[in-house]
């Protein structure tokens, strides 16, 4: 019994690294059957299903203002997961990243990484850090692109524990 192991390492080998070609060969064809989550966002839908979030009973005033922005077609929605949430104060920032969102500015601002239809940087101009925005969570962004980047006019934490924060400059 023994002799039969230790014979032909060689054929041992060529049919693990077969498996592993196999295996690896196998990956990119599951991601055909599995469609991304985000690819395909009807503006429509998503500007209904943000003006369905329970919290706009919370600020009604706005929603009429945010209804008459989602007619603008220079304003982009999507939808995504945002990953790396961060809040910079005014005068804060990142030397040496990204040139406009994490570069210093004099303004405070919530900055997070969107992955949708597209992936962003999203920067909303506010004054304090958001209560509520774990990351990973999923998000309707509003807004639009500037020489900066993507900057958001309205993102909604959508979920059991939706929220909706402004940009200060959103409104005005």
């Amino acid at each position: 019994m023994a002799e039969k192991i230790g014979r032909n390492p060689l054929k041992g080998i060529i049919s693990c690294f077969l498996a592993l070609g196999l295996i690896g060969l196998a990956i990119p064809g599951v991601m055909q059957i599995i469609p991304p989550r985000y690819e395909s966002q009807d503006r429509v839908i998503l500007s209904k299903e943000l003006l369905a979030d329970k919290n706009w009973v919370l600020v009604p005033q706005i929603k009429a203002e945010v209804i008459n922005m989602l007619t603008d077609d220079q304003i982009i929605v999507e939808k995504g997961m945002a990953f790396y949430p961060r809040f910079y104060a005014a005068n804060d920032g990142e030397p040496g990243l990204s040139a406009g969102t994490y570069q210093f500015r004099l303004y405070p601002r919530f900055i997070f990484f969107l992955i949708g239809k597209d992936r962003r940087e999203i920067m909303l101009p506010m004054q304090n850090s958001p209560q509520y925005f774990p990351n990973a969570s999923e998000v309707i962004v509003v807004g639009r692109l500037n020489k900066d980047g993507f900057e958001a006019l309205l993102v909604n934490v959508v979920g059991k524990s939706s929220f909706l924060y402004f940009s200060d400059l959103a409104m005005h």
